[in-house]
């Protein structure tokens, strides 16, 4: 098992429509590195905007701090998918990047619509394009990690069931495990165990209900990780688990919180999870 941090948490932009980033990644892959984490995984909007060479001098970087890039998150609107479309050269851009810097995985939404707002066809395209993408990355000796997220594909344990069944020829899909389950640890759980055999990325974050907040993993109550952390530890997961948010993160309108506060609530949440995986 490994620790990664998402670039993700650093970044006040995060949901903002244009997301483009407050602080350049190369600023901020120092401060991950004095804070111990070794291995991160990359947000997609850190890089969209880079040329060729860009990613090479990225790539450069990186291996001189001897961090490992294992994760890239990308979030392609599959509906928007076709031979010629801005998406697909996007798309295709960012694959060949996760090439040049060694990612292991290439972590996706099922698109951005949820489940229940595809038709037939659209659901057919969406899958097509999935398998289209599978095929490209497994040509490069790169695995495809599916994320359960609402608005999504698999925004339900069905419907992340049914994806992943469509790809099952595929060998390298598989399923990045994000709760979605709200104040459900039971359910966590047992949407874990349904699908635990295709999981090989989590992703990890709390909220505190009363305004949903992002927390401490230890202090939020949307997920008790006091029981969902030993339970992928008693299941044997032996991949990667991402922070993916923390307490006190930077937002739009409070964007120079210094990162290392962030950081050091990371770090928190790095101890946390340590303390618990037995």
């Amino acid at each position: 098992m490994q620790i990664s941090l998402n670039t993700i948490l650093l970044e006040p932009n995060r949901w903002s429509r244009e997301k483009i980033p407050h602080r350049p990644i190369k600023q901020l892959l120092p401060m991950i590195k004095k804070y111990g984490f070794n291995e991160i995984e990359l947000w997609q909007y850190h890089i969209s905007q880079f040329s060729h060479n860009q990613i090479l001098n990225l790539a450069d970087f990186i291996a001189n701090l001897d961090i490992s890039c294992s994760v890239l998150g990308a979030y392609p609107a599959l509906h928007l998918l076709g031979n010629v479309t801005k998406e697909t050269h996007q798309l295709n851009r960012l694959i060949q990047f996760a090439k040049i810097l060694d990612v292991k995985i290439f972590k996706i939404f099922a698109g951005n619509i949820a489940s229940e707002n595809l038709n037939a066809d659209q659901k057919r395209q969406a899958i097509h394009h999935l398998r289209l993408l599978a095929s490209q990355l497994d040509s490069l000796g790169i695995l495809l990690a599916i994320e359960t997220h609402e608005n999504t594909l698999c925004d339900t344990l069905n419907n992340t069931e049914e994806v992943l069944s469509s790809l099952s020829l595929s060998n390298n899909v598989g399923c990045c495990f994000q709760p979605f389950m709200n104040h459900n640890t039971y359910e966590a759980k047992n949407c874990f165990d349904k699908i635990f055999p295709k999981i090989i990325h989590i992703h990890l974050q709390n909220r505190k209900s009363t305004k949903m907040d992002c927390c401490l993993l230890s202090e939020g109550d949307w997920i008790d990780y006091n029981e969902l952390l030993p339970h992928f530890y008693k299941m044997g997961y032996k991949g990667d688990l991402s922070i993916e948010f923390t307490a006190k993160m930077a937002t739009p309108d409070n964007p120079n919180i210094p990162v290392e506060t962030v950081l050091e609530n990371a770090v928190l949440d790095r101890n946390y999870i340590l303390s618990l995986w037995q």
